[in-house]
C-alpha cells in the first residue's frame, strides 16, 4: 500500500494569484515610504545604484538594500573627493572610513 503523497497546494493560480496581491500591497505600502522626488544631476552610475537600492527597499529586500545603500555611499563619498581633486589611483586605495575623515578635513562633510 503506497501513501498518497501531500501536495504543497491544492491551486497553483489561486496560489499564484494570492502571492501577487500581497506582493502588490507591500510594495504600495513600501513605496508610500520612500522619496518620491526627482534626482538631482549626478553620474550615470550613481543613478543606477541609486534606483536599485531604491527598489529594492521598496520589494522589500531590506539587506540587499542595505549592503548597496553602504557602496553607495561610498561611491558618492569618492566622487566628491574626484571632484576635490584627489587623484583616481589614490581613491582606489582608500577605505570607506579614510574617504569619509579626509571629506570631513575638507569640509564636503559636516561633523
Amino acid at each position: 500500500m503506497t501513501e498518497e503523497k501531500r501536495k504543497f497546494h491544492e491551486n497553483k493560480d489561486k496560489l499564484i494569484e494570492t502571492e501577487l496581491e500581497n506582493i502588490k500591497k507591500r510594495l504600495s505600502e513600501n513605496l508610500d515610504k520612500l522619496p518620491n522626488e526627482e534626482l538631482p544631476f549626478m553620474e550615470p552610475y550613481l543613478r543606477a545604484l541609486y534606483f536599485e537600492t531604491f527598489f529594492l527597499f521598496a520589494y522589500g529586500f531590506y539587506n540587499a538594500a542595505l549592503v548597496l545603500c553602504g557602496i553607495l555611499l561610498e561611491s558618492i563619498t569618492k566622487e566628491k573627493l574626484n571632484i576635490e581633486g584627489i587623484l583616481d589611483e589614490e581613491l582606489e586605495e582608500m577605505n570607506f572610513g579614510r574617504a569619509i575623515n579626509k571629506c570631513k578635513d575638507r569640509g564636503i562633510l559636516e561633523q
